[in-house]
């Protein structure tokens, strides 16, 4: 027998005619959802003039949390990094590649063609970088439809403009500092809209393939600036 705050024990024996006195009397043990709800029971605020039947039943009384269904609520989603740095975290990325072999993939190195591949294939771009005076990688992933996370910083600021999903505007989920809780709440709200709201997410990879970022644009404005350097006064 279970009892739970959203369908209290008097409520049961009101809608159903169950009586809830005969059933704590006879049950073998008693659970509940939380061990503090079962100590709230024996209160008369939590109790609902149950209070003293619980209390004198407490011996058989349990409160047992929920637990997740790791199956339901795990966001099913695969991670790929390619690059080199520090050794203590290409280690730590062979290791959860060896436990996690399904799901994360390393590649400790640098490869032009396998970074081809990785973009190509990939539907988010994680960029943390803590400091990036322009950066290429989110350019290349919006010029081909993946929608970058990144830290505000430097040329990530200039370049992806925060997701606004009331306006329809931005290129891509942003967060203004180094921090493990801003990523994670960034790379949430972006996994939530490319689950949940796949109309919404079609518009920062519209937005991101319509963007002129060829060296074509570029060279224009480098161009304008050589000719003001070369005539000014």
């Amino acid at each position: 027998m279970e009892l739970s705050s959203d369908y209290r024990l008097s409520d049961l024996y009101r809608k159903h005619g169950i009586s809830a006195i005969t059933g704590l009397k006879t049950a073998d043990r008693v659970v509940t959802v939380s061990h503090g709800y079962a100590w709230e029971l024996k209160a008369s605020e939590g109790g609902w003039g149950l209070h003293g039947i619980i209390k004198d039943n407490d011996w058989k009384l349990r409160g047992i949390v929920n637990g997740v269904d790791n199956k339901d609520w795990n966001q099913n989603v695969q991670l790929v990094m390619l690059g080199s740095g520090r050794p203590d975290l290409a280690n730590m990325l062979r290791q959860f590649e060896s436990q996690q072999h399904d799901k994360i993939r390393g590649w400790v190195g640098f490869s032009v063609k396998m970074a081809h591949r990785i973009t190509a294939g990939w539907d988010i771009l994680l960029m943390p970088s803590r400091f990036e005076p322009c950066g290429l990688n989110q350019l290349y992933a919006m010029n081909y439809g993946t929608v970058p996370v990144v830290h505000a910083v430097g040329g990530l600021r200039d370049t992806v403009q925060p997701f606004d999903p009331f306006s329809e505007s931005g290129l891509g989920w942003t967060f203004e500092s180094a921090d493990s809780g801003k990523l994670s709440h960034a790379l949430g709200n972006c996994l939530l809209t490319y689950r949940e709201y796949k109309k919404s997410w079609e518009g920062p990879q519209r937005r991101g393939m319509a963007l002129d970022l060829s060296w074509d644009n570029a060279a224009l404005q480098y161009e304008e600036v050589l000719l003001a350097a070369k005539y000014q006064w």
